[in-house]
């Protein structure tokens, strides 16, 4: 019985948090996404030599501006310029299962899994990005969607190409963002 208020202290934190479901106020959602947020989670490289998958810099911040422009250092090594969010047709259950398999953070499902509904029902912003083809130099496009479950939880799901005079490669993310 000792242990009762400690665990009680721990898990009152996540219970109290605000779920975003069904949540379309675009100012209440600017005023959740903007800030700094910490990141846990990984990526999976797969070329035609190479498959691997490795955790993602718990030390990288994701920055969201009061605009809503992304920057975040995954992106910042071969993009310059911040990210414009905007919001998007949303991803199903199915696919954001499929991106966290993807990237061997199935564990995001289960931190966000105490939300009341599915992430259709959630606020989706999302920015594109297509680098072009340049001879010589390599190419990326691809999407990075933002998915506020609850106000202090949001997870990131990234889908990157890349091109060049190495082959074809595919880069997916995923992590869970927190203040």
């Amino acid at each position: 019985m000792k242990w009762l208020p400690l665990i009680a202290c721990l898990w009152a934190a996540p219970l109290s948090a605000q779920s975003l479901c069904d949540v379309t106020d675009p100012d209440r959602i600017a005023a959740v996404l903007h800030g700094v947020w910490m990141q846990e989670g990984s990526l999976s490289i797969e070329t035609e030599t190479l498959s691997v998958t490795q955790s993602l810099d718990p030390q990288d911040r994701v920055d969201v501006s009061q605009s809503l422009d992304l920057r975040w250092p995954l992106t910042d090594q071969w993009l310059r310029e911040a990210l414009p969010l905007i919001a998007t047709t949303p991803m199903d259950v199915d696919t954001v299962d499929d991106l966290l398999t993807t990237a061997e953070a199935d564990w995001i499902a289960d931190a966000v899994g105490d939300t009341r509904c599915g992430p259709e029902s959630l606020p989706q912003y999302a920015a594109t990005f297509d680098t072009g083809t340049t001879t010589g130099d390599d190419t990326l496009s691809g999407t990075i969607t933002l998915i506020p479950y609850f106000e202090d939880r949001v997870v990131l799901l990234a889908q990157i190409e890349m091109r060049g005079a190495w082959g074809l490669g595919f880069v997916t993310a995923a992590s869970l963002l927190a203040r």
